[in-house]
């Protein structure tokens, strides 16, 4: 266990300690599980997955068994996988916040750190319109700066 241990504190070097722990936990885990099923099932391809959900990113703890052939070892492979939070749906944003329809597609895309001309392009609207919605969307987050977005939005859905 102590190789795959290695890999994943070379790969969290720059995450937080609690996050990286909990990864680490959750690597050995899967490892476990994959691990302990494979003594009693050879013939089955194994694989394990946990999710972790952090204010930062979602982290996918794949862990399967790589079968060397006849006579070899088998090999436990984790695999930790750092994805982006996908914001929540627009329909839950605009329950939770009150927002208007065009708010919530803004909400989104603040969520994932867009600009103002990033949502003017992607919603195909002015740059002054996207600023107007954006700063509607700022008013009702209760926040002055779209650093705090993502956070906010997070927050709101985290137990969701």
């Amino acid at each position: 266990m102590s190789g795959a241990l290695a890999a994943v504190e070379y790969g969290l070097e720059n995450e937080d300690a609690m996050i990286a722990n909990t990864v680490q936990q959750a690597v050995q885990d899967v490892a476990r599980a994959v691990a302990g099923e494979l003594q009693g099932v050879r013939s089955l391809p194994l694989a394990r997955v946990r999710r972790i959900r952090t204010s930062e990113a979602v982290y996918h703890v794949t862990g399967s068994l790589v079968d060397a052939g006849p006579g070899a070892a088998s090999t436990v492979v984790v695999v930790v996988e750092r994805r982006e939070p996908e914001p929540p749906p627009e329909d839950e944003l605009r329950r939770t916040f009150g927002l208007t329809k065009k708010e919530a597609m803004v909400t989104r895309l603040l969520a994932q750190g867009r600009s103002n001309a990033d949502i003017a392009k992607a919603l195909m609207i002015s740059p002054h319109t996207a600023r107007h919605h954006t700063e509607s969307v700022l008013i009702k987050l209760s926040t002055n700066t779209r650093d705090r977005v993502p956070a906010i939005v997070h927050e709101a859905f985290a137990d969701a």
